[in-house]
C-alpha cells in the first residue's frame, strides 16, 4: 500500500509540473499587449493568443525592438519572466509594472513609460540591466534586487522616482527631475554624466 501511495504521489507531482510548463510569448511587431503580434511557444499557455496580465510561474514574454501598448497594470509572479530586448519601448498608459519576488526582469537597453497618477515599476524579484533602462513618468520602488548584468548597466528615469529598499549591486543610475531623497541608492552615487 505504502508502495502505491508513494509512486502515486510521484506520478501526481510530475503531471503537475507537466501540466504548468513554459510558455512563451514573442512580439512579432508593434502594437498593444492585446493585438495578434505575438507568437505563442511551449505548454501551458492555453488557448491564449496574447499574455495574460498577470503571469505565472514558467511563462515569459519577450519584447523585441518594439512599442508594445497596454492600458492596464501587468503583474509578473513568482517563476516568470520579462525580456525587454535591445530597442523595445513598454508604454503603460494606466496602472503599473509589478515584478513580484521570484519574477525575473532583464533589460538590454530598453524604455518603459507610465502615464497617470501613482505609476511605477514595483520590484521584489530581480531585474538585471545590459546597456540601459530608461524610465519615463513614473516611480521605481526597489525593495528586490538590482544587479548590473554587464558593465556599463545603467538606470535613468525622466521626471520619476528611484526608491531603494532592496540590493543594488553595480548599475549606474540618474534621477531627473525626481525627488526620492534619501532612498536612492548610495552605491554606486547618483551620476547624470555617465548614464
Amino acid at each position: 500500500m505504502k508502495k502505491t501511495l508513494i509512486i502515486s504521489c510521484v506520478l501526481m507531482l510530475a503531471l503537475s509540473a507537466n501540466l504548468h510548463g513554459q510558455c512563451t510569448w514573442t512580439t512579432t511587431g508593434a502594437g498593444a499587449w492585446t493585438d495578434a503580434i505575438w507568437t505563442k511557444t511551449g505548454v501551458g499557455c492555453g488557448a491564449a493568443t496574447t499574455p495574460p496580465t498577470t503571469l505565472t510561474a514558467g511563462m515569459i514574454v519577450n519584447i523585441n525592438h518594439a512599442t508594445i501598448t497596454h492600458n492596464n497594470r501587468i503583474t509578473f509572479q513568482s517563476g516568470s519572466t520579462l525580456n525587454l530586448n535591445s530597442g523595445s519601448y513598454l508604454h503603460i498608459t494606466s496602472g503599473g509594472l509589478n515584478i513580484n519576488s521570484g519574477a525575473v526582469l532583464n533589460v538590454t537597453h530598453a524604455a518603459v513609460k507610465l502615464d497617470g497618477e501613482n505609476t511605477g515599476i514595483f520590484n521584489q524579484g530581480t531585474i538585471n540591466i545590459t546597456a540601459c533602462l530608461v524610465l519615463y513618468d513614473g516611480e521605481f520602488l526597489n525593495t528586490g534586487t538590482v544587479n548590473e548584468a554587464a558593465a556599463g548597466a545603467g538606470f535613468w528615469t525622466k521626471d520619476g522616482d528611484i526608491e531603494n529598499f532592496g540590493t543594488w549591486t553595480g548599475v549606474d543610475w540618474c534621477e531627473e527631475g525626481g525627488t526620492s531623497g534619501s532612498e536612492q541608492p548610495t552605491s554606486p552615487a547618483q551620476d547624470c554624466n555617465t548614464v
